[in-house]
């Protein structure tokens, strides 16, 4: 401990001490880690040693091996290696030149290795000196000492992985696949093959890595796959190198599915939010934003702690699984961003694959709502996927009179970097926000069956592609949630890889008088209203692509009463249409929207 400082209080259950570090090891785990700081009160820079015994026998192509993270990477702690040949004290042995240098270490597992070669015959001493200042805790693990084989090349990771929505594919389209490598042999690698196996065919892919790849060093290498035909495909990659000393790691396996058609994809962004963080404003603002500049994508605000009376308990379960902290917005339960990236990663998901077109209709008897969700799929799929369609419900304009709804707001006061939108500048707010002030947007009111994913039984275990599955949801409206605005909310979930791979929202009501039937797909959104009408029916209709649309209504005979074509409406246009049924006699009808994509139908009644 050449510091001699004291460690925050933050970090006590550690159990520092005066020690330089300590030998940690989780209630469930079997595996010990070693930590130091340099995060003391008052702040300094860290001197904390560990050295190893005396170590003998290094031969030729000797290594040191090891793994480092930082618990943070906003205060990343790093670190310096040197090796003394004389001994361990730490102010006199270890005069040459670090042999490592780690400025700030990455805060996930990172792995290291030096070469020894320069001291065979020799005895050596090594030392791993965290040398930050006022970060927060490095840790070390799995420190040994390996005589390299001269070629050994470990095929470590590939993406996509089986489940994933980027394995499927239209027929006669790639699949981007991505591997990680790891040379651990002691001679660079200069060239190497890549192997894909379908079940059919072998493709030979030889590699030429714009840099020698040297010992213990990684590279990651992108090739394509061409789908054959609709239908899944086992896939092994393997990678060969001449001279290979461990072939055991050298192959991984995946699964890739062949599509028979491209369906519509809708993005769905699931924030983890919470009254009581400091930091979520920024969350509502980022959602309201997006949202505004997309209308057409999906948007949940889950709130967490059930301190929190806008919390759905078990969606909160499901989110905070996947959240690293609050907060956070998943897109599509596969890639976790901060709020203030959903403007610069929506693009990058917007072509994502969707295995299946998502449609929704939905009506209201009472307070009950009926949905109908119907999955088209492109791809086929048997049980280890577990497709299930998920239905939720959120509200807008969420607000509560206790202090149970007042929202915490660190950006309060001038010290605070600027943040205004979502109808508030929180730079001049107070912190918290009290309720009165505060409305929530796309709170999560309730998740069918309590299921994070998706309604046990809602698709069937085996899909079967250019095959349209159909659910139906209710939801009973609460005295207590404004049923004029609602939203829902209709998923498709991958229950192998955890991600949804599609979504589709529509406005319940976003016109006055009450809207009470709508229908919706990928392309458009209709509402009409009122339902029952006496003399005038609203038709509204939000494009979410260009092209030509008419309208029928019909009777219980299958006899047109009227039509309209209104035209080409262009994408992000709403077109508003007020249709006399005066003169129709009172009883159920039917009106049919069409466009180019197809026909959508759903019944009103004429009082």
């Amino acid at each position: 401990n050449g510091d001699m400082l004291t460690t925050a209080t933050n970090i006590s259950a550690l159990n520092f001490g005066t020690n330089a570090w300590v030998s940690y090891k989780g209630t469930t785990s079997t595996d010990g880690i070693l930590f130091s700081t340099s995060w003391y009160s008052p702040a300094g820079a860290s001197n904390d040693w560990v050295i190893t015994p005396a170590i003998t026998g290094i031969v030729a192509n000797s290594w040191l091996v090891f793994d480092a993270a930082a618990t943070s990477s906003q205060f990343a702690d790093g670190f310096m290696v040197k090796i003394s040949t004389t001994g361990a004290n730490p102010l006199t042995d270890f005069t040459s030149a670090a042999v490592l240098t780690v400025s700030a270490e990455n805060n996930f597992w990172t792995k290291h290795a030096i070469d020894l070669s320069s001291y065979v015959g020799s005895t050596i001493y090594i030392a791993i000196i965290n040398n930050s200042n006022d970060k927060e805790l490095l840790e070390i693990n799995n420190f040994e000492i390996k005589v390299l084989p001269t070629n050994d090349l470990n095929f470590r990771f590939t993406t996509p992985s089986k489940g994933d929505y980027n394995s499927f594919n239209t027929v006669g389209n790639t699949i981007d696949i991505v591997g990680l490598i790891r040379n651990e042999g002691s001679a660079s690698i200069t060239n190497y093959d890549i192997n894909i196996y379908d079940g059919l065919t072998t493709t030979l892919l030889p590699q030429v890595p714009a840099t020698a790849i040297a010992p213990y060093q990684s590279s990651v290498f992108n090739v394509t796959y061409t789908m054959p035909t609709v239908g899944m495909h086992p896939i092994k990659i393997w990678v060969e190198l001449s001279g290979d000393a461990n072939p055991t790691n050298d192959s991984l396996t995946s699964e890739y599915g062949g599509a028979s058609f491209t369906p519509v994809r809708s993005t769905l962004f699931e924030e983890g939010t919470g009254t009581w963080c400091g930091w979520c404003p920024r969350g509502a603002v980022f959602m309201d934003s997006v949202h505004h500049a997309n209308k057409n994508l999906a948007y949940v605000a889950v709130h967490n702690s059930n301190t929190d009376p806008m919390q759905v308990a078990n969606y909160d379960a499901g989110i905070s699984a996947l959240v690293g902290g609050y907060p956070s917005v998943m897109i599509d339960r596969a890639t976790e961003i901060d709020p203030s990236q959903m403007f610069t990663e929506l693009p990058k998901h917007s072509s994502d694959f969707a295995t299946a077109d998502l449609t929704m209709t939905a009506s209201l008897s009472g307070n009950v709502i009926t949905a109908n969700v119907s999955a088209n799929f492109a791809i086929d799929a048997d049980a280890t996927h577990g497709y299930r369609l998920a239905f939720v419900v959120t509200e807008d304009g969420v607000k509560g009179t206790t202090s149970a709804y007042d929202q915490t707001n660190y950006y309060s006061g001038a010290a605070a970097p600027n943040l205004s939108g979502a109808g508030l500048n929180w730079d001049n707010e107070a912190n918290p926000v009290p309720a009165a002030k505060m409305k929530y947007d796309f709170v999560a009111r309730s998740i069918d069956g309590n299921s994070f994913g998706g309604t046990v039984g809602s698709l069937p275990a085996t899909i079967t592609h250019g095959t349209s599955y159909s659910k139906t949801f209710t939801y009973t409206i609460p005295a207590t949630v404004d049923s004029t605005k609602l939203r829902l909310v209709a998923m498709v979930v991958n229950n192998l890889s955890g991600q949804v791979h599609n979504s589709k929202s529509i406005d319940w009501v976003k016109a006055p008088n009450g809207v009470n039937s709508v229908i919706s797909n990928n392309e458009f959104t209709v509402r009409i209203y009122p339902n029952p009408v006496v003399n005038n029916l609203r038709l509204d209709i939000d494009m979410n692509i260009t092209d030509n649309v008419t309208y029928s209504i019909s009777n219980l005979l299958g006899q047109v009463v009227a039509t309209e074509n209104i035209g080409t409406l262009s994408k992000n246009a709403t077109s508003s249409n007020t249709i006399n049924v005066a003169s129709l006699v009172s009883g159920t009808y039917f009106i049919t929207v069409k466009t180019s994509k197809g026909v959508y139908t759903t019944k009103f009644i004429k009082d």
